[in-house]
């Protein structure tokens, strides 16, 4: 008797706590009102960049008329995206009397492209539908700066700092012969950290090796295995910027066509 008061007892606690978790979590959009971005060269004009805003129902869109940028001649307007990520899962019980459980949720984002022109700041502003007011993100716009004190790869010869003193993206490197055991060895300039390292296989379209710190380093080691002579990589070096936490990527692209 007291078994099965017990079992009854458990399975209308296990039916609670079901109907908790289920129930949807209302929360505002969400975006930050204060970002600082980098020119990702010495050129103006040619650095592409995105702010975001996330966690918007259907029915708050961001109509493209309503984006403005206070500035153009630092951050200039370039495209407006929306998309749509789908939150859903069904669970069935082995518990006798206790019934599947679904749920789904969808939730929607933008992305306001930005073509950045030089250093300086600008305020971006849009509606949201059904929410009053003009939203504004703060955008502060920085000069390209080299974050690379350091930077070999095992097979091309020579440290690659130089090749990032312009710009953030490295073409033409080429290796001599097929190399195995090959290490990515990088070290960031001053008043910038590491978070992540990574090996893109081009052909094959995927990540084959990465590794990312939950706490930015000042110097890494990411060890790719065999690169391949002829074969086309890229490795990608994610930077953080001490002072005011802005990320930058340093791409290097070997044996592209």
């Amino acid at each position: 008797m007291k078994s099965n008061f017990m079992k009854k007892l458990f399975a209308m606690a296990l039916a609670v706590t079901v109907a908790v978790t289920a129930v949807p979590v209302s929360a505002a959009p969400t975006y930050s009102k204060d970002q600082t971005l980098y020119m990702t060269s010495s050129s103006a004009g040619s650095t592409y960049t995105s702010i975001s805003i996330n966690n918007l129902t259907k029915s708050q869109t961001i109509a493209k008329s309503s984006v403005k940028s206070s500035n153009s001649k630092v951050a200039k307007l370039y495209y407006l995206e929306r998309s749509t990520s789908d939150y859903s899962y069904k669970t069935d019980y082995f518990e006798n009397g206790l019934k599947p459980n679904a749920y789904s949720s969808k939730s929607y984002s933008y992305r306001i492209g930005l073509q950045l022109q030089k250093a300086g700041t600008s305020k971006i502003s849009f509606a949201i539908k059904g929410i009053k007011g003009t939203k504004t993100i703060k955008v502060t716009v920085k000069k390209y700066a080299n974050p690379v004190s350091s930077m070999t790869i095992t097979g091309i010869k020579g440290d690659l700092k130089n090749k990032t003193k312009s710009g953030n993206s490295v073409s033409s490197l080429k290796l001599a012969k097929t190399t195995k055991s090959a290490v990515v060895s990088v070290k960031a300039n001053k008043g910038w950290k590491i978070e992540a390292v990574q090996l893109y296989d081009t052909a094959n379209d995927r990540t084959t090796r990465m590794y990312s710190y939950s706490k930015p380093v000042s110097s890494a080691k990411l060890n790719v295995g065999t690169l391949t002579k002829n074969k086309a990589y890229r490795v990608e070096v994610t930077f953080v910027n001490s002072s005011n936490g802005s990320t930058l990527y340093c791409y290097y692209y070997i044996n592209q066509k």
